[in-house]
């Protein structure tokens, strides 16, 4: 008694103090008191007051509405409960606080769980799990080690795998067990989060195991369990004893399902003695259970396991146990009794189990029932939501279409009126308009004999490139086939010597410009060089392009031809190369082109330096004059040669 009214004391000098501190410090001397009284309800009473000197603090406010909605819940209060933890997200939210967001559904699906609502625990998991993983994209960090995101959504995981295990969906709650495993491992997470992490997912193998029997699940959960047994032994006062022994009851009843009964005696002599210290009656008789099945297993020694589970009913008096157990000891109890040939005791604990079974069928049946219940109310408010819709939208649309007769009225007035206006100045008009299309004929003869004298200029500056880019090409790229041709024959170098010399020659005549390209095209001209050099198998060939029977105008057209054939000459004057890719390809706005040769390649540096190259500052110079940007040439030593260029298309202008 005296302690208590000391405590009292205490606290109202603490109140009594509290009163000239800020609010912020008031409420986090509050959150002092709460944590240090052992009674809820008085953890609850001083969280109430901090929430009254919270108001002009949203943090404290939110972080008080928070705790009390956990207090409330370990309280047996859910639904006050849950009422300030949806206070508490809201005013984080506020905040921008997404990570306490998530936090504060994590809870609500906790104690959602823990008062068996399992598909409102499912779905508060989600919510969380899904603002987790958001803030996890977007830290996009290289390392997540020591966040509070990625520990927060490891618990997440580990949270998610309860309830799916507790649902039903065992499957579902290895695969979240699995995620949480393998984030702990990825962050300095403590002995007990570690812990905490193999210990659910042991128990889902172990789950898994009672369903399928197979020995894989099995012997994850040993070694995960042993790991945990591990953790234990580094710091034991972290852990609770109940859960040791839990791990111990888990790894004899592995062992008894794998018929290593040795090992199940050894673990359930080390779980008994801490059940029994720990006081755990629902434990103890668990232990009696997993006796019982090892003597059945072992020798078929049915007198034991009668003793043995008669020794737990004892205790059934003292302790609530689940009804699963309940049920499993019931019908070992007909199986003991049976076989000693005792058929009325058998039959007895038969009907006990029988009638077990049933409520606890219906007990399901129930809780399915409330799901589907539950979803039929959100059906129903859904379909309700979607006709408030359909009818919202009605009236929309009756809005819109008297808004759209409207307007359509006010034009049709306006159009009325604009074409009186213009019927009335239509008569000024005539004679201004009979000049502006005279002036029109005029100017039009002006800008058609303007084109026809710039057609000519650029006739005349495009005549002196034909042969040189033709013809000269052509006959250089003959004698480039005959030197190389097999076998030898004595005056072969003589004939390419004469062939490269009247190419030179060549150079120097024409009188025509650009005949064949006007004639058949550009892509047909390319194609025809390129299938005169590829058809003596000296070279391959491969050309690529969308121009078919595009025309992109005579000027660019014989550009094109002429930079083509000054790549393709360089190729086989200098590359050695046995490959040439060509890539033209071209839409409303420009002309793309892409050569390349697996040839020699050259310096590209030193060559510009020296100014060697004068081929290629012939195709730079003609980009540019076409308005393109400098082509990007890619070479080096033995690594071939590249060129890409840009070609802008643009219909000149007249003045």
């Amino acid at each position: 008694m005296l302690p208590r009214i000391l405590f009292c004391l205490y606290g109202i000098f603490h109140l009594s103090w509290l009163q000239a501190q800020t609010a912020e410090a008031r409420v986090d001397s509050l959150f002092a008191l709460a944590d240090a009284t052992d009674s809820i309800e008085n953890s609850i009473a001083y969280l109430l007051s901090a929430v009254s000197l919270s108001e002009d603090c949203l943090p404290c406010k939110a972080r008080c509405h928070a705790e009390l909605g956990k207090l409330y819940c370990q309280n047996g209060n859910y639904e006050a409960g849950y009422l300030y933890l949806e206070t508490a997200i809201k005013l984080r939210r506020k905040q921008g606080d997404s990570l306490r967001v998530a936090g504060n559904y994590s809870n609500i699906a906790l104690y959602k769980l823990e008062e068996g609502r399992q598909a409102q625990a499912l779905k508060n998991g989600f919510v969380a799990l899904r603002i987790l993983e958001e803030l996890q994209r977007d830290r996009n960090q290289p390392s997540i080690k020591d966040t509070l995101t990625a520990k927060s959504l490891a618990i997440a995981y580990n949270l998610l795998s309860n309830i799916q295990n507790d649902f039903g969906n065992h499957l579902e709650g290895l695969q979240y067990a699995l995620k949480s495993k393998a984030l702990y491992q990825t962050i300095d997470a403590s002995l007990a989060e570690l812990f905490d992490a193999d210990y659910t997912l042991a128990g889902r193998y172990f789950t898994q195991h009672q369903n399928t029997r197979k020995t894989i699940f099995a012997d994850s959960a040993t070694l995960l369990y042993q790991h945990c047994l591990e953790i234990f032994e580094e710091n034991p006062a972290e852990f609770l004893l109940n859960d040791v022994a839990d791990i111990h009851h888990n790894l004899a009843s592995l062992a008894i399902s794998m018929q290593a009964f040795e090992t199940s005696w050894k673990e359930i002599n080390l779980a008994e003695p801490i059940y029994k210290q720990v006081n755990d009656a629902a434990g103890i008789i668990d232990i009696a259970i997993l006796k019982a099945n090892t003597y059945i297993g072992q020798d078929r020694n049915y007198r034991k396991a009668l003793s043995t589970m008669q020794q737990a009913q004892l205790l059934l008096q003292q302790s609530e146990i689940d009804t699963s157990v309940m049920l499993e000891m019931y019908k070992l109890l007909s199986e003991c009794f049976e076989a000693l040939d005792q058929p009325d005791s058998a039959l007895t604990y038969s009907r006990l189990a029988e009638q077990l079974y049933t409520k606890l069928f219906t007990s399901q049946q129930k809780r399915f029932n409330e799901i589907d219940r539950e979803n039929l109310e959100k059906r129903n408010e859904l379909q309700q939501s979607l006709s408030k819709l359909e009818i919202d939208k009605s009236h929309e649309r009756q809005r819109l279409w008297a808004s759209l007769a409207a307007i359509l009225g006010l034009l049709a007035a306006v159009g009325a009126l604009i074409w009186r206006q213009r019927e009335q100045r239509q008569n000024l008009k005539i004679a201004n308009q009979n000049q502006a299309i005279e002036d029109t004929l005029k100017d039009a003869q002006l800008r058609f004999l303007q084109g026809i004298i710039e057609g000519q200029q650029l006739e005349r500056e495009e005549t002196k490139h034909v042969l040189h880019n033709d013809i000269a090409n052509t006959v250089l790229s003959l004698s480039y086939e005959i030197e190389n041709a097999k076998p030898q024959h004595p005056q072969q170098k003589g004939w390419s010597g004469e062939l490269r010399n009247l190419a030179a020659h060549t150079r120097r005549l024409s009188h025509q410009k650009g005949g064949i390209i006007q004639e058949v095209g550009l892509y047909e001209s390319i194609n025809d060089l390129l299938r005169r050099i590829s058809q003596p198998n000296l070279i391959e060939v491969e050309f690529i392009t969308n121009l078919n029977s595009k025309r992109l105008g005579i000027t660019t057209e014989i550009e094109i031809w002429h930079m083509v054939q000054e790549m393709v000459s360089n190729t086989l004057k200098y590359a050695r190369a046995s490959r040439i890719e060509l890539a033209i390809d071209t839409d409303n706005r420009a002309v793309f082109i892409t050569y390349h040769d697996d040839g020699t390649g050259f310096d590209y540096d030193s060559t510009f330096a020296e100014k060697k190259s004068l081929g290629l500052n012939s195709i730079i110079e003609k980009t540019q004059n076409l308005g393109g940007n400098t082509p990007e040439i890619m070479t080096s030593p033995g690594h071939g040669f590249t060129i890409s260029i840009e070609i802008p298309l643009q219909k000149p202008e007249l003045p």
